[in-house]
């Protein structure tokens, strides 16, 4: 398994990146552009595999009409997607001499490309064949499980229950959660995600999967967090979070916590652009490209909203000269200034 999942990694890495070096294509506006999508192209032969993927599903779909072309904001300015990269010893030329369309390609196709990369890497079906409760993006969902414990589940998230009769053990297959436990010492309720394990009696806390962060805050009550080479007691106020298999922890106040049920977004202890635009993400009916990692890192404080997210963003970016480009409702482009 270890293995299968590096590979899964490093392939949506290089489809993310194909992704936005789309993006700086269309704008042309970098210096050496030409250059250095050279330079990645020929660095790994995957580049080259991702970037055919990504062109040549664009050409299928850039050629269909739109069922809500009456709702774009930006004119239907070209029908015709970039031509398809070829693999193997030619994919390089076959990139170098189609790049004076890709720059001159606007509109649909463009937002096809970008959606189309993002839509590749989104979790797959197996998500939903093993949960038992899913929500839509945009959607918080609360439900009661058998032994009257609360969930309010997140939005774009999956759950799957599995109560037996000495152990409670709820799996976070995607998304976030806030849990109320009932208390029962004789079936300790367990919370399972990504490598984490948030062992509780009674208690109300939050389990959240978002971007490359899983984290668990209490509101109230205790939880023990583990995972294979650690463990930690938290308390009222307490976070824990597990990036690149390390824990590390903080404290906010409680009230602050779980916020997000009422489209609430928290920046703080270290968070980025990118990370705000990572929680922002499931809220979003479309796909949101951030394509300047260089932006992505700058550090933010404060409360953003979630029901309106083109005003968020760029309420979020501004400050550092952001450019927030919309094509149509459902794709939202960040770009460096």
């Amino acid at each position: 398994m270890a293995g299968v999942s590096v590979v899964t990694s490093d392939r949506d890495r290089a489809l993310d990146e194909a992704a936005r070096w789309y993006t700086r294509i269309l704008e042309a506006d970098e210096p050496d552009v030409e250059a250095r999508f050279d330079a990645w192209l020929e660095a790994d032969p995957l580049h080259v595999e991702c970037w055919a993927q990504i062109t040549g599903t664009a050409t299928v779909i850039a050629r269909t009409e739109p069922i809500r072309r009456s709702h774009w904001t930006e004119p239907f300015v070209a029908r015709e997607a970039p031509p398809r990269a070829r693999t193997g010893k030619t994919a390089h030329r076959a990139a170098r001499r189609g790049w004076r369309r890709h720059v001159r390609l606007k509109g649909f196709a463009a937002a096809a490309v970008a959606a189309c990369a993002l839509a590749v890497i989104a979790p797959g079906a197996m998500i939903r064949l093993n949960a038992d409760m899913l929500t839509a993006t945009g959607e918080v969902r609360h439900v009661t499980l058998a032994d009257a414990s609360r969930v309010a589940l997140g939005p774009d998230s999956a759950i799957d229950v599995d109560y037996t009769a000495d152990a409670r053990t709820v799996h976070l297959l995607k998304g976030q959660a806030w849990f109320e436990v009932e208390r029962d010492p004789g079936r300790p309720f367990r919370v399972q995600a990504e490598g984490l394990t948030a062992t509780v009696l009674g208690t109300g806390f939050d389990v959240r999967m978002i971007g490359d962060t899983t984290r668990v805050s209490v509101a109230h009550g205790r939880v023990r967090v583990a995972n294979n080479s650690a463990s930690r007691l938290l308390t009222a106020g307490q976070w824990v979070k597990a990036a690149a298999g390390r824990l590390t922890g903080g404290n906010s106040r409680p009230a602050s916590l779980g916020l997000w049920r009422d489209g609430e977004i928290v920046a703080r202890n270290g968070s980025t652009i990118a990370s705000v635009i990572d929680e922002l993400r499931p809220w979003y009916s479309g796909h949101i490209v951030l394509a300047s990692d260089g932006l992505g890192a700058q550090p933010v404080a404060g409360f953003y909203r979630t029901d309106e997210a083109v005003r968020t963003i760029r309420n979020l970016v501004g400050p550092y000269g952001g450019k927030v480009t919309t094509v149509t409702p459902w794709l939202i482009i960040v770009s460096g200034g």
